[in-house]
C-alpha cells in the first residue's frame, strides 16, 4: 500500500495550492489593507499578472526538491505536473 505523502495526487495538490498560498501570505504581508483578489486585480491592471504567477510557482521548486531530498518521487511528478500547468497557463495569458 502506498502511503499518501508519496502519492501523484498528493503532489498535484501541493503543486497547485503552494503557489496561492505564497501569494496570499506575500499579498498580506505587503499590502495588509486590502485583499489578495484586489492586489491581483491591481496586478492585472498593470498588465504584469503573468509575470507575479510566475513568481508564486517558484515556492514549487522548494516543494519539488524537498519531494525529492525524501525520496518521494511520486510527490515530486506530482509537484513536476502543476508547475508544467501553471506555466501552460502563463503561455495562455501572456499571448491572449
Amino acid at each position: 500500500m502506498q502511503r499518501w505523502t508519496d502519492h501523484i495526487f498528493t503532489g498535484m495538490f501541493l503543486g497547485l495550492v503552494s503557489p496561492v498560498l505564497a501569494f496570499w501570505l506575500y499579498t498580506s504581508l505587503s499590502y495588509p489593507e486590502i485583499g489578495m483578489w484586489e492586489v491581483f486585480a491591481v496586478f492585472q491592471r498593470r498588465n504584469v499578472h503573468t509575470h507575479v504567477i510566475s513568481l508564486a510557482v517558484l515556492v514549487n521548486l522548494i516543494v519539488f526538491f524537498i519531494a525529492l531530498w525524501t525520496q518521494k518521487e511520486k510527490l515530486a511528478r506530482g509537484v513536476l505536473g502543476m508547475t508544467i500547468l501553471y506555466a501552460i497557463l502563463v503561455f495562455i495569458l501572456k499571448f491572449t
